[in-house]
């Protein structure tokens, strides 16, 4: 009797495992199909003489003004190279982190077949999570290599807010159903809630029952302006907006939307207006003045570009760039006033004193928001307080600044290492491009193991500006010291990019 249960029970331990066993197989065989599927199409059939380079980056590689750094790299490469087909490929994609380029690096080299990887990222990288941290599983658990058990806890953290994300509906429904005719409040109420949830459809349908009940309800207005305006309809957004400042001219967060955002037919005057009207109602929102600043600077620097801008027709250019300059450091000193700690303030206020050339004045103010705001300084501004010290030949203070850049930028540092290691598993060849005006060190520290290859953009972007200033080259500064590119910009880029790979991978001789 004993043998027998032993027997069975040993055989449904054997059957469990076998069952488990084939789940992994299978999970492991759907995810090599699916990273290299491109194997049994033609279409990454290349001919022998084409060399493909693929460019990965965030809107720094596929924003701005057009023609992108890539597109005029294949034109740069095709000319000296006549003897070789040149294809290069954009992936980059606006706001991506080393996270989301990790996440989609197989599907992109199965795709391409590139030879060539350039990469250029950073600026988005603060703060990722990737699905693993996000279903709570530990790097140094012993079963998170197993696809099985990664399956399980991702699925059960999705069951888990599944039911949370339910329970919340029948509760909003069971509201609802309970009182006829609910007080606006409660509708208002109800609406922002299912909005910060996601929820579209009932936010909308709250408004617009809050708004039956009374048609001149300003908050109702405003919270179906911001269904509309964070979800694709903005002029709607906009429309509705409009209208809650219309039943409460006191609606101080229209006013800071229309002015934040607006749609395009908002005029940047107009923007800096509803800004203002925001601050006379409630003065001590920080948030607003680095907003109204933010306007005032891209205007500052884009006033050429800006057809809405007729003010500046009709008064002298020189005499209007003073007058904002004015009115931009006013806005950030009076927002330093409400929160005289605020790191995005000290910051903003640290960019336009590198604009105006007061280096230390920058360097004053980036170090207040260190050391003050309480926050975690940015491995973006880091870098940018050890440019400053290295344009007053501060070298000493730079490199201790530099080495604060590698000890923050540890989920850049980890995504890097592993997008250097998959590459080179493959035999594909690393570009590393710093952005402009950036030393290139702190990506040579973070890569010193592995294959890569470096562009450095910093002298030349600093020789041109010294020369030409930075309109030519950057549409805004949200780098602090540089920004978006114009064509201009992106020319610069793929000409560094390609003179290092003709030197170094193709071996032309000038």
């Amino acid at each position: 009797m004993i043998k027998k249960i032993v027997k069975n029970a040993f055989a449904f331990c054997l059957g469990v495992f076998i069952t488990l066993l084939f789940i992994e197989i299978s999970l492991r065989s759907l995810g090599w199909y699916q990273n290299n599927k491109n194997l049994f199409t033609k279409i990454a059939v290349k001919n022998k003489n084409e060399v493909r380079i693929l460019s990965l980056g965030d809107s720094m590689t596929a924003a701005g003004e057009k023609p992108f750094y890539p597109e005029e790299l294949q034109n740069i490469l095709s000319t000296s190279l006549p003897n070789k087909k040149i294809a290069v490929f954009n992936e980059g994609v606006p706001s991506f982190s080393s996270k989301e380029i990790l996440f989609n690096l197989e599907k992109n080299l199965n795709r391409y077949r590139p030879d060539i990887v350039t990469i250029m990222i950073g600026t988005n990288d603060w703060g990722s999570v990737r699905y693993e941290e996000f279903a709570g599983i530990k790097s140094s658990d012993f079963l998170s290599n197993l696809k099985i058990y990664k399956l399980y806890k991702f699925l059960l953290k999705s069951v888990q807010d599944k039911l949370i994300k339910t329970l919340k509906s029948v509760q909003d429904k069971l509201i609802k159903t309970a009182f006829a005719v609910p007080e606006n409040v409660n509708l208002i109420e109800l609406g922002n809630d299912s909005l910060k949830r996601g929820q579209i459809n009932m936010a909308k349908d709250y408004f617009e029952k809050a708004l039956q009940i009374n048609p001149n309800n300003d908050q109702a207005y405003f919270g179906l302006g911001m269904v509309f305006y964070n979800y694709g309809e903005r002029d709607k957004g906009v429309s509705y907006f409009k209208k809650a400042i219309i039943f409460n001219p006191n609606n101080y967060e229209a006013y800071i939307k229309l002015g934040e955002g607006g749609g395009e037919e908002v005029s940047y005057d107009k923007k800096i207006w509803y800004l203002q009207q925001a601050i006379k109602i409630k003065p001590k929102i920080s948030q607003t003045y680095l907003s109204l600043a933010n306007v005032y600077n891209y205007v500052r620097i884009n006033k050429q570009r800006l057809e809405t801008l007729n003010q500046d027709l009709q008064t002298d250019s020189n005499s209007y760039n003073l007058l904002l300059n004015k009115q931009l450091l006013e806005t950030l000193n009076q927002g330093l006033q409400i929160d005289p700690h605020s790191y995005v303030l000290l910051m903003a206020l640290a960019t336009y004193y590198v604009e105006e050339n007061r280096i230390t004045d920058a360097i004053a103010s980036i170090n207040k928001a260190f050391i003050s705001s309480g926050a975690k300084p940015k491995p973006l501004d880091i870098q940018l307080l050890a440019e400053l010290y290295k344009s007053q030949g501060k070298t000493k203070e730079a490199g201790e600044v530099l080495s604060l850049v590698t000890k923050s930028s540890g989920t850049l540092a980890k995504n890097y290492l592993t997008i250097a290691d998959i590459l080179k598993k493959r035999g594909i060849i690393l570009v590393a491009v710093q952005y402009p005006m950036r030393d290139i060190f702190p990506l040579k520290i973070i890569l010193k193991d592995t294959d890569a290859v470096f562009v450095d953009n910093e002298r030349s972007f600093k020789e041109r500006l010294a020369k030409y200033g930075p309109e030519k080259y950057f549409l805004d500064r949200f780098g602090g010291d540089f920004g978006h590119m114009t064509a201009e910009g992106h020319r610069i880029v793929a000409e560094n990019i390609a003179d290092l790979l003709l030197k170094q991978i193709f071996k032309v001789k000038k």
